[in-house]
């Protein structure tokens, strides 16, 4: 062992002398794990897909009324984390919690989403699961109808607005209705009207004709506007889809954590490495 080289048939030498302190280790290192593996409360993970409320507008690709960042936001609220745990009496912080939740968007699709979440014990990741999804789906509701609640404000001052020029404009088409009745009445009543003068009297009745004429048309046009912002206000509405859940939550049969086999099986090959090494250390220190 003094040699700097130690060739194969010495470290063959060194597992067989020291075979029982590597099977030692061994079973020891195997005991552990499966001890502790065993006593490690069982993890499930349930799972739920959801499908984000969209707008469409004008025959074009339906556009998220959230994006990615802002579902992640909503999710993992401090404010609803605390709401579930409250509700479910959950041992764990809201920190902890968010820990367990994870978003899966599709890959071709993305509106929508699959909500995983992981906890100790069998149907609590469903309880939560659920809960969230409800108060997310809730959460989009609000967003769309604030986002309603704005638009048809926006949409009702136009119309008001828009009454409000119409109302104008009928009292000055009644206003020029008078001027107009008053030349024509004064025309037929003075009878020594020169020939300019009345020239003059049918000018303004033309003009005033027009005018009216002018009048009514930009009515009507503010008519066929106010109708057109009912027609955009009720297609407003109808063009979000809403939240929805598209597969109901389902929570795996077997635990996802520990993997008591996986564990078993790696700790055996690294037991078997770790008596191996101790063997050899301990040949070395005996050899000094």
């Amino acid at each position: 062992m003094n040699n700097d080289t130690i060739e194969f048939r010495d470290y063959l030498r060194i597992i067989r002398k020291r075979k029982i302190q590597i099977i030692v280790v061994f079973l020891i290192t195997v005991l552990a794990a499966t001890i502790i593996s065993l006593t490690l409360p069982p993890v499930y993970k349930a799972t739920v897909s959801i499908q984000n409320g969209t707008i469409i507008k004008n025959s074009s690709l339906p556009i998220p009324v959230v994006s990615q960042i802002e579902t992640e936001k909503i999710l993992k609220g401090e404010n609803i984390l605390q709401a579930i745990i409250a509700e479910l009496n959950l041992n764990s912080s809201a920190k902890e919690l968010q820990k367990n939740i994870r978003t899966k968007y599709e890959k071709y699709d993305t509106n929508t989403f699959q909500m995983q979440a992981e906890y100790k014990g069998k149907n609590t990741p469903t309880a939560i699961c659920s809960l969230l999804a409800k108060h997310y789906i809730s959460q989009g509701e609000k967003i769309i109808d604030n986002y309603l609640e704005i638009a048809e404000k926006e949409i009702n001052l136009q119309i008001e607005k828009h009454k409000q020029d119409i109302e104008r404009m009928d009292a000055h088409i009644e206003k020029v209705k008078k001027s107009l009745q008053e030349i024509e009445n004064l025309t037929k009543l003075d009878g020594t009207e020169t020939q300019s003068k009345n020239i003059e009297s049918l000018t303004a009745v033309f003009v005033m004709r027009d005018k009216i004429e002018d009048l009514l048309q930009e009515k009507e046009n503010a008519l066929w506007y106010i109708d057109w912002l009912e027609m955009t206000k009720e297609k407003t509405a109808s063009s979000f889809q809403h939240f929805t859940i598209l597969k109901q939550v389902h929570e795996s049969e077997e635990p996802v954590r520990p993997k008591v086999k996986l564990n078993i099986i790696v700790s055996m090959v690294f037991g078997l490495l770790l008596g191996i090494l101790l063997s050899f250390i301990g040949e070395s220190y005996s050899n000094k």
